[in-house]
Order: C-alpha cells, then sequence, then structure tokens
C-alpha cells in the first residue's frame, strides 16, 4: 500500500515540475521576444541600425541569423551601394 501512495506522490511531483517548467519556458520566450523590424524601418532609423549592427556583431554566434540582425545588415548594403553614395561604399 505505501509503495502505491509513493508511486502516486511521484507521479503527481513529476507532472507538476513538467508544468512548471512548460511555463517558465514559454514566459521566458515571450519576456526575450522584441519585435522584429524591417529593412525600410532600419534604413529610416539609421542610429537604431548601427546599435544593432554593433549588437549582432558582438555576438555572431548567437544573432547573426536572427531577423533584425539580417534586416539591419541588408538596410545597411543598400545604403552602401545606394546612387547617393559618391565613389566606394563606406569601409571598403
Amino acid at each position: 500500500m505505501k509503495k502505491v501512495t509513493l508511486r502516486v506522490a511521484m507521479a503527481t511531483a513529476i507532472s507538476r515540475i513538467k508544468i512548471a517548467s512548460v511555463a517558465l519556458l514559454a514566459i521566458s520566450l515571450v519576456a526575450c521576444s522584441e519585435r522584429t523590424n524591417s529593412v525600410e524601418y532600419y534604413t529610416e532609423h539609421t542610429n537604431e541600425r548601427d546599435r544593432k549592427l554593433q549588437e549582432c556583431r558582438s555576438n555572431p554566434g548567437e544573432l547573426q541569423h536572427s531577423p533584425n540582425c539580417i534586416n539591419a545588415k541588408r538596410s545597411q548594403i543598400q545604403a552602401d551601394f545606394s546612387s547617393k553614395n559618391k565613389g566606394m561604399p563606406k569601409g571598403w
């Protein structure tokens, strides 16, 4: 009888831990998600683009494939090769 009660108690505890873990994971994913900005946004907000590019360069292993890093980079490339530039793009 005691073994059955112990098994039920352990199963209940494990279920609660699983539920708590899933809830914690969901909360942390929602809290950490950032708004995705478009290429056009970064083209219009160059200071924001520069900050995002610096952040992406400082942690490329985790951020290089994030939508904001990709969009900021595309915006920078478009700006570098814009018809408004005279001569070679910056940094070349």
